[in-house]
């Protein structure tokens, strides 16, 4: 039931009244066909009695025309003749007619089995019965008032007088049967348009009930929020989830809702802004009255001033000239100390490149001395090797064993000597490393006073051109001392034109802070 009534509200408000219209007309529709049935079955029945009924008289008009030919030979028996004797002959034959052919039409393929069946044994007697008839009234007619016929006639009246109801028995029970049928087709009628209408009815009532309340509820819920929104409440919400149409505007009034619930929250923030920002222009606009009022007040100080300032003015501008003649004079002079520090930096290089020269040519010595050396301890090696071949020579090589110890004194003296000559040439060289970097720092130290007096010259430059700027600036300061005295007078006439708008400022102030005043008891009205 819940998934039906879930399934009913998410269906569009178009489809829900189409769908309670559609099962209106189909149980209507319902009702319609089960009465046309029950009517159409009841018409069956009902023409079915209407044959019958029909039938029935042709079987009673039979059975009065089986009467009226025995009547008719029993007048043809008490007949005189004559004229009466054509009229006896007519209604037997209209009689006889009648009889037969009341009983063969009984005898067709389209008759109820049951009537056909009891005509059928009729038939021959009603033709034996006619036949019989006849000519007993052509007898009687003639005078013959005993005819021979006239017993068989008897016997076949008598025959038929006994079948013949058999018809009027069956018409009767198939009209019995008939009534019965239509009796009972009247009450299935009945019953099945008692049935078809309630369940239409029913099911009518269930789609009603389930329409109006997809219907109503959502629309209970949104009239609830509206009337809280019209009594200022914006916190509540429509608690609508269908996918109909009631549902998407349920949810359009929540999201209008928040929208308006961020507006009086934007406009109750704003409200609040406007009142502090009204106090806050008022104390500045009575801060500027007081401030214009004190400007006003020492606008005629300054006048006052003004005119002192013009006169010390043209004393810094003479005292101004004579430090920039001062300034000329240290430039000079500073001028020429940076040329002589520049020469004797000039020859500090010089002798330091010198110095260096003398490091390299030692370095050279050195070298020298090494390859030396490097001899010395090969003789001395040969030496020592002569001496061993002078040892195995024996007396032979005495002689060159003594030439070979000179020979490696000699190299030895030589190894000695070189060893003081590299220590003398690394001496040389440490002093002239040493000299080189005395000479380096001097250098420094004379470039660091030529930088230094090279910027003493631009620095005497600068406050030269900076006293000459000074003493133009002093110049313009007097010009412009005058003209600030002379202004002074429309700074009074502007502070009293801005005290007159500090006071209408004033005045807006009170203004916006009534207006947020009246802003706030608005949104006051509102809970959110």
């Amino acid at each position: 039931m819940g998934t039906l009534t879930r399934w009913v509200a998410d269906r569009s408000v178009r489809t829900k009244l189409a769908a309670l219209v559609a099962v209106g007309l189909i149980a209507l529709m319902g009702v319609a066909v089960a009465g046309l049935t029950a009517l159409e079955k009841a018409g069956d029945k009902t023409r079915e009695l209407n044959r019958v009924a029909r039938l029935s008289r042709v079987s009673l008009e039979s059975d009065m025309a089986h009467d009226a030919v025995r009547g008719d030979v029993q007048r043809a028996l008490l007949s005189s003749g004559g004229a009466e004797a054509d009229e006896i002959h007519a209604d037997l034959a209209e009689h006889s007619g009648i009889l037969r052919d009341g009983v063969r039409g009984f005898t067709v393929p389209s008759m109820f089995p049951e009537v056909r069946t009891a005509a059928t044994k009729v038939v021959p007697e009603v033709d034996t019965y006619v036949d019989l008839g006849r000519k007993t009234v052509d007898a009687a007619l003639a005078g013959d008032r005993t005819p021979q016929t006239l017993a068989a006639f008897q016997e076949a009246f008598s025959a038929i007088e006994q079948d013949l109801p058999a018809v009027a028995d069956a018409l009767d029970a198939r009209s019995s049967a008939a009534s019965a049928a239509v009796g009972q087709q009247r009450h299935s009628a009945v019953w099945m348009l008692g049935i078809v209408a309630i369940v239409g009815v029913a099911l009518l009532a269930l789609i009603g009930v389930l329409v109006a309340q997809s219907i109503l509820r959502p629309l209970r819920a949104v009239s609830g929020v509206l009337g809280a929104m019209a009594d200022g409440d914006l916190s509540r919400e429509a608690d609508v989830s269908t996918r109909d149409e009631l549902g998407r505007m349920a949810g359009l009034l929540n999201t209008a809702i928040g929208s308006v619930r961020e507006t009086v929250r934007a406009l109750a923030g704003s409200a609040d802004t406007v009142a502090s920002s009204a106090a806050t222009m008022s104390t500045v606009a009575c801060r500027i009255a007081t401030s214009v009022d004190e400007v006003h007040g020492q606008a005629t100080v300054v006048s006052g001033s003004a005119a002192q300032v013009s006169d010390s003015v043209s004393q810094v501008s003479t005292g101004t000239d004579e430090m920039g003649s001062s300034i000329g004079e240290i430039a000079q002079n500073t001028s020429e100390a940076a040329r002589v520090a520049a020469d004797a930096v000039t020859s500090a290089q010089s002798t330091g490149q010198i110095m260096s020269r003398l490091g390299e040519s030692s370095a050279e010595i050195g070298n020298v001395v090494k390859v030396i050396t490097s001899i010395a301890e090969q003789t001395n090696l040969l030496a020592l090797n002569a001496t061993i071949e002078a040892a195995r020579a024996g007396e032979a090589g005495k002689g060159f064993a003594v030439v070979a110890g000179e020979v490696k004194d000699l190299a030895q003296d030589t190894s000695r000597a070189t060893e003081d000559i590299v220590r003398r040439v690394e001496a040389i060289q440490a002093d002239a490393a040493s000299a080189v970097d005395a000479i380096d720092s001097i250098s420094d130290v004379i470039g660091r006073v030529n930088e230094f007096q090279s910027m003493i010259a631009a620095a005497v430059e600068q406050q030269r051109a900076t006293a000459a700027e000074i003493s133009r600036s002093v110049a313009q300061a007097a010009g412009a001392s005058g003209e600030i005295a002379g202004n002074i007078a429309g700074v009074a006439d502007v502070t009293t034109t801005a005290s007159r708008d500090a006071a209408e400022s004033q005045q807006t102030a009170r203004e916006l802070a009534a207006m947020a005043d009246e802003l706030r008891g608005l949104v006051a009205r509102f809970r959110y």
